[in-house]
């Protein structure tokens, strides 16, 4: 698509699709039940591939929060979350009490954001739509701490204080410095991006 025809659609009336409509696609077969996708305000945004890093990192997160953690609470791994009408996300690790968690209509967990202890994602080649599009949409839904883990740089993005759509406080970890959750239900977990690889 050349810049023209882009700047032409940009002006075009568009059609959001909901969760409701992406489940009905899925059982249709217009989008196989293994295809990576996520619905982002309405529009379909395919996901990258992950490489080695991303799924190392993310494999050493979760045995650190599954062992950390109490049976109380629930790691969810690249679970698809239903965030309102528009949004069906799948962040790396969703990290939340058992207790708390909701399914939708169409079977997807719907926990409400407040109650979400920590949203994780992995970033290789996703940083720039990590910290901007999904930092957007997780901060306008009020979900109080998500880091991103960014495995290029060995550092982790830290965002707090949603308000007004916006995150408030962002904060930049180095790989030697310790991170730890919010939550007090996640007390005694301490993260160092070094002692991961």
């Amino acid at each position: 698509m050349n810049a023209h025809t882009r700047h032409l659609l940009d002006d075009a009336p568009r059609r959001l699709l909901s969760v409701a409509d992406l489940d009905r696609m899925i059982q249709a077969g217009i989008i196989s039940d293994d295809e990576n996708v996520e619905l982002i305000d309405g529009e379909l945004i395919v996901m990258a591939a992950k490489k080695f890093s991303h799924e190392f990192v993310k494999s050493a997160l979760v045995r650190l929060f599954n062992r950390a953690g109490s049976d109380d609470i629930f790691v969810g791994i690249e679970a698809s979350l239903r965030l309102g009408t528009h949004n069906l996300v799948e962040p790396d690790i969703l990290v939340c009490r058992r207790d708390r968690i909701v399914i939708s209509p169409e079977g997807y967990i719907a926990v409400p954001p407040r109650d979400i202890l920590l949203l994780v994602e992995v970033a290789d080649s996703t940083l720039r739509k990590d910290r901007n599009l999904k930092a957007r949409l997780y901060a306008r839904h009020s979900v109080p701490d998500y880091w991103i883990v960014d495995t290029n740089a060995r550092r982790i993005w830290r965002h707090r204080a949603p308000e007004a759509g916006r995150y408030g406080q962002v904060e930049k970890i180095e790989a030697g410095e310790a991170i730890t959750p919010d939550s007090g239900d996640l007390a005694g977990i301490s993260v160092r991006l070094a002692d991961l690889s």
